[in-house]
C-alpha cells in the first residue's frame, strides 16, 4: 500500500514536471528514500517498530502523498506495538505465576521437612527421658524433665510454652 501510494505519488510529479505521460517516476523529496520499493517499505516498517528509525521520520513523506497511508502506518504501529507489549506481558505473567506457583511448593516441603524433624528431635528427647527405646513418658518423668532448661527450651523453641506445666 505504501509502495504503491508513493510510486503513484511520484509519477503523478514526473508527469507534472515534464508534461510527459510516459515519464519515469521520480521523487524529489525524501519519500523514495523510505517507500520506494516493497523491500525498502517492508525494512521501514520493521525498523519503525523494533527502533532502527524514528516511525515519525518515516511518517513524514507519507504526509505529503496521503491521509490514507498515515492512517495506515499509525494503525501498523499501534497494532503491532500492542501486540508486542501483550506477548511480552503474557511472557512475564506466566513466568511470575509458574515462580509462585514453585515457591508455594518450595514453602510446604519446607514446612513438612521441619515437622519431621522436630519430630524426630521429640522422639529422641522422649527416649533420652525415659532411659530407653520406649517412647512412653510417665507424669513424674516428664516433670522432672520439664525442670531441665534443655528440655523447656527445646519446647519453646517449638513453639510449646511451659509455664503452665
Amino acid at each position: 500500500l505504501f509502495t504503491q501510494l508513493v510510486s503513484d505519488e511520484c509519477r503523478f510529479q514526473s508527469i507534472v514536471r515534464t508534461q510527459d505521460h510516459n515519464a519515469v517516476p521520480h521523487c524529489e523529496d525524501d519519500s523514495s528514500e523510505y517507500w520506494s520499493s516493497i523491500n525498502e517499505s517492508m525494512l521501514t516498517l520493521f525498523m519503525s517498530i523494533t527502533g532502527g528509525v524514528d516511525w515519525e521520520i518515516a511518517l513524514k513523506p507519507l504526509r505529503k502523498i496521503s491521509i490514507l497511508a498515515v492512517m495506515c502506518l499509525v494503525l501498523y504501529i499501534t497494532v503491532t506495538f500492542f501486540a508486542i507489549v501483550n506477548v511480552i506481558t503474557g511472557v512475564f505473567v506466566t513466568t511470575a505465576m509458574e515462580t509462585t506457583s514453585a515457591d508455594k511448593d518450595l514453602i510446604v516441603m519446607k514446612q513438612l521437612q521441619k515437622r519431621n524433624t522436630q519430630v524426630e528431635d521429640l522422639k529422641h528427647l522422649f527416649s533420652e527421658i525415659s532411659g530407653s527405646d520406649v517412647l512412653e513418658v510417665g507424669i513424674d518423668e516428664f516433670k522432672q524433665a520439664m525442670s531441665t532448661t534443655k528440655f523447656s527450651a527445646f519446647l519453646h523453641s517449638m513453639g510449646i510454652s511451659t509455664e503452665d506445666v
